[in-house]
């Protein structure tokens, strides 16, 4: 609804549209962005998740996967939205590493399943750090192993404490822009403090710069 008065409004309707979604609102975003892509020009989403149930289990870790699944009948399945955006939409991914709600790994998928899907491939976790794209035989594979969903312990609080410090080193050595595809980490952000980390603002209006305003897509995103 609120796109389509932005896009009725006399002047609103003319201007650039850029999606902005943290946390649920980042799947409303990659929602956006699927379904209408002749009028979204560039996403920026930041701390969301998968799909609500695959978060439910992290959130309350009394409940069973599989219960969740049963009893969560809001789904917001970005992991499938977000690779129906189109390579000619631009997306900024951006990361808390401390994030306490939505594990960190939860960002790094969806961006592994973005830069998957405007590839035509399906690329391992290893293919998202430096280490790899440089030819690194290990240090990309060991912090992608470390990131997998579920494999720290639960503190008593409900959160994986070990596997968001490990996605939060992790995510320092991603490859920055791949595939129209930008990933910021800020490694002390927390679920709704990460946009008061330094760099924060300024990640971005360089993103804006560099896709929305330039209108392209920078050389060293092209490609991984």
């Amino acid at each position: 609804a609120a796109l389509d008065w932005i896009l009725a409004h006399p002047r609103l309707g003319k201007t650039r549209i850029v999606v902005y979604g943290q946390s649920i609102g980042g799947a409303v975003a990659f929602y956006l962005a699927s379904r209408r892509p002749d009028v979204v020009r560039a996403v920026v989403v930041e701390n969301s998740f998968l799909s609500l149930p695959r978060l439910v289990p992290h959130v309350l870790p009394v409940v069973p996967g599989v219960l969740a699944r049963l009893l969560c009948h809001q789904v917001w399945d970005s992991a499938a939205a977000v690779a129906r955006v189109p390579r000619g939409i631009p997306l900024l991914l951006l990361s808390g590493g401390r994030d306490e709600l939505v594990p960190p790994a939860h960002m790094m998928e969806l961006l592994r399943l973005a830069r998957s899907a405007r590839r035509g491939v399906d690329l391992a976790r290893r293919d998202l750090f430096v280490a790899a794209r440089d030819g690194g035989d290990d240090g990309g594979e060991a912090a992608a192993t470390e990131t997998k969903e579920g494999d720290a312990a639960t503190s008593a609080d409900g959160s994986s404490t070990s596997s968001r410090a490990t996605a939060g080193a992790a995510a320092a050595a991603v490859v920055r822009d791949a595939d129209a595809v930008r990933f910021e980490a800020f490694p002390h952000g927390a679920h709704n403090d990460t946009c008061l980390q330094p760099g924060y603002f300024e990640a971005i209006a360089a993103f804006w710069s560099d896709y929305a305003v330039a209108g392209g897509v920078p050389a060293a995103a092209a490609k991984m």
